[in-house]
Parts: C-alpha cells; structure tokens; sequence
C-alpha cells in the first residue's frame, strides 16, 4: 500500500528507479494499491492553493495503474491503532 508522500513523489517523474520497486512486487505477485484517504489527499491537490491545471489528468492516470483503491473501515483504522501501537512499543525510548 503507498501512501500520498510516494504516490505524489512517483506522479512528478521523479527518477525510473521508484517506479521500478514497486514493478518488482507485482512480478512477484503482489498488488500495488493505495487507501480511500490517499485517493482523498491526491484529489485534494486538484483544488488547493497550489493546484496545478493538469493535477486532475496526473491523479487519474495514476490511479488506472492502480491495482485497487481500498476502503478505511472500522476495520482498517483498529489494525492500524494496533500497529501503531505496537511499533511505539518497539521503538527504543528517546529521552526528551
């Protein structure tokens, strides 16, 4: 799953190689998707103070290279908590 920062980073034609990565996990079979909350973000560029004319045309073509735009349910954000939850646990303390 990408999330906006590499989705907007891929749709500038930032250099072949991050394009490329991805490639690689759909030959191995792997679906390269983005959340309904990316998609929101991505289109939010269309309207906002930087907007640029063919931002609209950039998200769209982006998006049908997609394999899926994928809900956020209930579901999804308690699995995210959990995750979140357990990488802070993880993380070694840094004192502030």
């Amino acid at each position: 799953m990408l999330n906006t920062g590499i989705c907007s980073f891929i749709m500038l034609d930032h250099p072949a190689s991050v394009p490329q990565r991805p490639m690689g996990k759909v030959q191995r079979g792997n679906r390269i998707v983005i959340s309904a909350i990316t998609y929101a973000e991505m289109r939010y560029g269309q309207i906002g103070k930087k907007a640029s004319p063919k931002h609209k045309a950039l998200v769209d073509e982006f998006v049908r290279r997609l394999d899926a735009v994928l809900p956020w349910d209930m579901k999804a954000v308690d699995a995210t908590v959990e995750t979140m939850r357990l990488l802070s646990q993880a993380a070694p303390h840094r004192p502030q």
